[in-house]
């Protein structure tokens, strides 16, 4: 009796265990199930004997070698001197999954696009903090790139006016006007490195006299020839020719007449410089979207801000 009485309690035991091995594969695959939901893997599979076009040539030709590439799924037995091929096979019911598609890759997509605008939001908010946090000129200018073509966009006092009638309680503290003469203005800077660099071959820069370069130069020594090869040094003397060609190109250029490129126009407080750029912003595929608003019109030319 006691030896039955333990071999009936280790038969329970076993038995427990079983049943709880098979609950927790229970809810393994319900985990599994759900993780795989709304994919095209199917985890529900069965073995099924496989009863037509089962011969060894059929295996050994191009599509088995293809796919899958492995024997996994596949099996041989025998029973009774007879071979038996076995075909594990998906048992998914692709109609009642396939319900499920669009609704998830519907909501992935909602989601997703949520948190691309939420991100973006939240970047503009930053900047817009970080901005407001640190002030410079920028937060009380704004500049016109298309000023018309007219003897009044020379004029800092005529834009001033313009401004503070057109727009209420405005008061312009600043305009500059910017030429289109980057001609010049490049001329100017390629002659300041070349007076430098001449200045540099001095052993007194400050002695360096613009009308009197050709004297400076002739009590200066020859530049060594190992510093022309190796440094692509320039001589004194070429230097000299450099900067009098440059003085005659600038002379050229300073007698044109130039047209104003743009117009600078800073405000007194950071209010009214946002509340001009949210009266004089237009878009760009609507450019005639404020033609009702006249006095928006700078004689009759719509300005880029």
């Amino acid at each position: 009796p006691a030896t039955c009485s333990s071999a009936c309690t280790n038969g329970n035991q076993l038995d427990g265990i079983r049943e709880l091995v098979h609950q927790l594969d229970g809810i393994r695959e319900k985990a599994k199930s759900w993780l795989l939901l709304g994919t095209a893997v199917c985890s529900n599979t069965q073995w099924e004997m496989c009863l037509s076009d089962c011969g060894e040539e059929y295996w050994k030709g191009k599509s088995w070698q293809s796919f899958p590439g492995t024997k996994d799924r596949l099996a041989t037995g025998s029973m009774d001197d007879l071979n038996i091929t076995f075909l594990k096979r998906n048992i998914c019911n692709i109609e009642e999954t396939s319900m499920m598609y669009g609704p998830l890759i519907f909501s992935t997509v909602i989601i997703v696009m949520t948190a691309i605008y939420y991100w973006i939001y939240s970047q503009k908010k930053r900047i817009e903090l970080f901005d407001n946090a640190e002030h410079s000129s920028t937060d009380y200018t704004i500049e016109i790139n298309n000023p018309p073509k007219t003897d009044s966009s020379f004029s800092p006092d005529v834009w001033k006016k313009w401004f503070e009638v057109t727009f209420d309680d405005m008061e312009v503290a600043a305009c500059t006007i910017a030429l289109d003469n980057e001609q010049l203005i490049q001329a100017l800077a390629n002659r300041r490195s070349l007076i430098m660099k001449l200045q540099n071959e001095l052993e007194r820069p400050e002695d360096f006299d613009i009308d009197h370069m050709d004297d400076i130069v002739n009590h200066l020594d020859e530049m060594p020839k190992w510093k022309r090869i190796f440094c692509f040094a320039a001589s004194p003397k070429r230097l000299v020719e450099a900067i009098k060609n440059q003085t005659a190109v600038i002379s050229t250029l300073s007698e044109k007449d130039y047209a104003v490129a743009s117009v600078f126009v800073t405000f007194q407080t950071q209010v009214q410089q946002k509340e001009v750029l949210g009266k004089l912003l237009v878009p760009a595929f609507c450019s005639r979207r404020k033609l009702d608003y006249k006095k928006y019109i700078y004689e009759g030319t719509i300005l880029k801000v």
